[in-house]
């Protein structure tokens, strides 16, 4: 029974020992704090940062795509210089028709006509004078004063009609010259503008044919002949005349 007694007892003082020192353990440590549990934030999306500007030397590396180019707007957008031509258009132009059947060739030789017509009626009328002052000498004596003053009045008519239709031949061609290079500025600008209008990169100047019965400088035509042969397609020979007279 005193065993039995001594034995509860050591094992209470065991117990007792132990619970004791899990106390004093438990006293000794800090407490132990509990962390607070914190949401995660979403993730925020940052901005790219801006690429800096290109230095104008600076060169695109193999590795570095240069960044695109922006589109033009439609409404803003450049013409820029004209397209090539994708096509070699010809034209042919027969000068000699365009000439006969420009308007101002034809105001120019009715000027000149009433000036031709002016200076041969002045030339005229000194024929006249020669045929009538030719019968009288026929008719005086040989050695009569008023013979040797109508010869020498008829020297001086002659010599008159000689000057007038000499001067009238250098006046005429001068004038013919003139107005000739005039109208051909008309005519080349004609052709120079319809050709940028329709895209033509050439236009060659034709000459009418040389007919069989044709023997007077024919030689020189042929050899001034710069088209020997075209498609009639190409002739633009009455548009250009339609331009020049629409002015």
């Amino acid at each position: 029974m005193k065993k039995w007694l001594i034995g509860i007892t050591v094992l209470s003082l065991v117990a007792f020992g132990c619970l004791s020192y899990n106390m004093a353990q438990d006293e000794t440590s800090p407490p132990a704090t509990e962390k607070p549990v914190t949401p995660t934030p979403p993730t925020a999306v940052e901005p790219k940062p801006a690429e800096p500007p290109r230095s104008p030397d600076r060169s695109v590396g193999a590795d570095e795509t240069p960044p695109p180019k922006p589109e033009p707007s439609r409404a803003t957008a450049p013409t820029g210089n004209p397209a090539p031509l994708t096509e070699l258009k010809i034209g042919v132009v027969n000068i000699q028709d365009v000439f006969q059947k420009y308007k101002k060739t034809k105001e120019y030789e009715e000027r000149l006509q009433k000036d031709k017509d002016k200076e041969m009626r002045a030339i005229g009328a000194l024929e006249d004078k020669i045929k009538t002052l030719l019968d009288e000498i026929g008719q005086l004596d040989a050695t009569s004063n008023l013979r040797r003053e109508n010869e020498q009045e008829l020297e001086r008519l002659k010599a008159e009609r000689e000057y007038r239709v000499k001067s009238w031949n250098k006046f005429i061609k001068s004038k013919v010259d003139e107005q000739t290079a005039k109208l051909y500025k008309d005519i080349r600008e004609a052709i120079g503008i319809y050709a940028q209008e329709n895209n033509y990169a050439l236009v060659f100047k034709t000459e009418p044919m040389i007919s069989e019965t044709e023997t007077e400088d024919s030689t020189e035509k042929i050899n001034l002949r710069a088209v020997l042969y075209h498609h009639k397609s190409l002739d633009i020979t009455e548009a250009i005349i339609k331009l020049l007279n629409r002015e």
